[in-house]
């Protein structure tokens, strides 16, 4: 165990400082909550070691030959740069001969840094191992790097012929030799490597060859090869016409190459690839060897990180900046120049640190964290999210009903911060309508009243699904003589009708009467005993009936229910479960998993013979909810969870049987 500890320690010190996305997986934990003997048992089974046996030519017969060290934690992270995102990954081995062993023969093995190494075939992807750790490295470029005019001339890379033809067939050996003798702009690294002509004489060939099929030549052998494919052998056999972006296979390729925008499309797309190429390996050997060596600084735990697991996590995920994070996955280019905006740099929401850990609790799963917030965005959200669901409402949430959503907002300062919020988050990456959001937050100040909306609709919401039942609905549909014309007729048809019961609390209720009673003079609207009737809105909808009492304005579609309700006749079968959660959270979604094989059922709706036990078992589950407490402290925190039927040992075992089970119906 000493050995593991020390392992663990030495690979996350491994982790650069500078990382923004870190995915921990305890393997230890994992196979502490289920034994490996019935692991190996379900994947053998389901044939996973016959069908990678006979991929990689090796024989496998469990999880142990792969040579992966069950007793540790393997990293996923992604480090972000100006021009390239980096995505590596650390594995522990246990027994590197048997890593080793399962690497395809037809691999070409290299010493790179002194360490064992394989490249994908685009060299695109780099593994490489010592006695202790695999390191898999591989990079995606960015499109607003590549965008940029200085380095497109760097790089010689070309425009698109489809938007800005060229016709010179010197073109790609140019650009070519152009990205051969570049100094390469690499982000933290002072050092580059020398020139990785040696690497890729195999692409550069295939980029000379490119240009030979001018004037509709027939294109043979491989003239152009999907450079970025991910696949495991090192030769491209005849016919094999594949771009990089995944387009069909020709098999007339003169027809295809005719015309001359194509034949430059196609001798475009193999530069731009091959330049792309040889860019992105030479960037991801740079990176690997600084991680490999210990040239970067160490990742340091950072406050609010919560990674250390208890045994029941199974995986822990860190984000450094959800802003920055999600910034960095938008086209900012397209986006910038499409609305004339600036730098969406600055377009920041005060999401900060993020953490979600996965767990394994007895029969459950849960996914759950806490998304740190900035310090004005913090003081907006708690004063936001500061209300609880008016107790009154309870009584509707029914043992009988399929579930239930809950909402729990305060409408005065919702309508009080958003606006400043979207001013100060949104109107500082728009600097020419910085002024607009400045008077547009101040007009809507004016204009609307908070507190005022807050006493018409104060921001609590419960809405119930009480069932599906089937009812008669009426609908739209047309004739058609000889002739082709047609006229409309009126046909009925038993659909299925989820049973609702929305709720709102309301201090001044004058509003929602005046447009009822509006309704009603236009008589589109019924006012019966005290109830609104709403005619069918839709045809493929019943009628929706509206009841304001005890401070509460009710819309539903169960007439029997709203009248129920109006007469003080209503009888509870509270579900003191979904109580308790609706009560504990500003936002609660759930759904009673086990009442749908009763729904079914009742429904008649078809179900498979092969499925028939697996619809059974669902009677047994138990709740699949999303809740939020809202605020604590300064992080707006969440879960998610199922309930799995008590039966096996925990979650994770009753899944490897519902895998079994899945995998014998197909």
């Amino acid at each position: 165990m000493g050995l593991s500890r020390a392992n663990a320690q030495n690979h996350f010190k491994k982790l650069p400082a500078d990382i923004n996305f870190l995915a921990t997986f305890d393997t230890k934990n994992l196979f502490q909550l289920m034994d490996t003997k019935d692991v190996n048992a379900t994947l053998n089974k389901l044939d996973f070691f016959k069908k990678l046996s006979d991929s990689l030519s090796q024989d496998i017969h469990q999880i142990e030959d792969l040579g992966i060290n069950l007793a540790s934690k393997s990293y996923v992270f992604t480090r972000l740069a100006d021009s390239i995102t980096f995505i590596g990954a650390l594995i522990p081995l246990s027994d590197v001969k048997r890593f080793q062993a399962f690497i395809p023969t037809h691999k070409k093995i290299q010493v790179v840094d002194g360490l064992q190494t394989i490249y994908s075939v685009d060299r695109s992807i780099r593994i490489s191992w010592d006695e202790n750790t695999a390191y898999v490295m591989t990079g995606v470029l960015k499109d607003s790097y590549l965008d940029r005019e200085d380095v497109k001339e760097r790089y010689g890379l070309a425009e698109n012929p489809y938007y800005d033809y060229y016709g010179t067939d010197d073109v790609m050996v140019d650009s070519i030799e152009a990205v051969a003798d570049a100094t390469y702009e690499y982000d933290y690294v002072d050092t580059v490597m020398d020139s990785a002509d040696a690497f890729y004489a195999g692409i550069e060939d295939t980029a000379a060859i490119a240009i030979e099929y001018d004037d509709y030549d027939v294109v043979s052998d491989s003239n152009l090869i999907m450079i970025d494919s991910y696949d495991d052998y090192d030769t491209i056999t005849d016919n094999d016409m594949l771009d990089s972006i995944g387009y069909s296979i020709y098999e007339n390729e003169e027809d295809v190459y005719q015309d001359e925008s194509n034949t430059a499309y196609y001798r475009w797309l193999a530069q731009t690839d091959s330049i792309k190429d040889l860019i992105v390996s030479e960037w991801i050997d740079a990176e690997m060897t600084n991680i490999i060596t210990g040239n970067y600084k160490s990742f340091v735990v950072p406050k609010g990180f919560t990674g250390k697991s208890n045994k029941n996590t199974v995986a822990h995920y860190w984000i450094k900046s959800v802003d920055e994070l999600y910034q960095n996955f938008m086209p900012t280019g397209i986006i910038e120049q499409a609305f004339g905006i600036g730098s969406l740099s600055k377009l920041k929401y005060g999401y900060e640190q993020a953490n979600l850990s996965f767990d394994v609790d007895k029969n459950k799963l849960k996914l759950h964290g806490a998304l740190n917030l900035d310090q004005e965005t913090s003081k907006i959200f708690k004063k936001i999210y500061d209300k609880k669901l008016n107790p009154k409402m309870y009584k509707y949430l029914d043992k009988d009903a399929l579930g239930f959503l809950s909402l729990s907002i305060n409408s005065e300062a919702y309508l009080k911060y958003i606006p400043q919020y979207i001013q100060k988050y949104y109107g500082a990456f728009v600097p020419r309508y910085q002024e607009a959001f400045s008077v547009g937050a101040m007009l809507f100040d004016i204009i609307v009243d908070e507190k005022a909306v807050a006493k018409v609709f104060k921001g609590d919401n419960l809405f119930v699904l009480n069932g599906v039942t089937k009812q008669e609905i009426t609908y739209t549909d047309y004739e058609y003589d000889e002739d082709y014309n047609y006229k409309q007729i009126e046909k009925t048809k038993m659909d299925e009708i989820p049973q609702f019961l929305w709720m709102f609390s309301s201090d001044d209720m004058r509003l929602f009467e005046q447009l009822l009673e509006l309704g009603v003079n236009q008589e589109e609207v019924l006012l019966e005993n005290g109830i609104y009737k709403i005619g069918k809105i839709s045809r493929q909808f019943s009628n929706f009936y509206v009841l304001m009492k005890d401070g509460i304005v009710f819309l539903g579609n169960d007439e029997n229910q709203i009248t129920a309700i109006k007469n003080n006749t209503y009888k509870p079968n509270v579900d003191g479960a979904s109580m308790k959660i609706a009560k504990k959270n500003r936002f609660a979604a759930l759904f009673h998993v086990n009442k749908i094989p009763t729904l079914i059922e009742e429904l008649d709706l078809p179900v498979s013979r092969d499925l028939d036990s697996l619809t059974a078992d669902l009677a047994q589950y138990g709740d699949f909810y999303v809740i939020s407490p809202g605020m604590k402290g300064n992080s707006f925190q969440g879960e998610l969870g199922i309930e799995f039927p008590d039966k096996d040992k925990n979650a994770l075992y009753f899944l490897m049987d519902l895998i079994e089970r899945l995998a014998v119906t197909r």
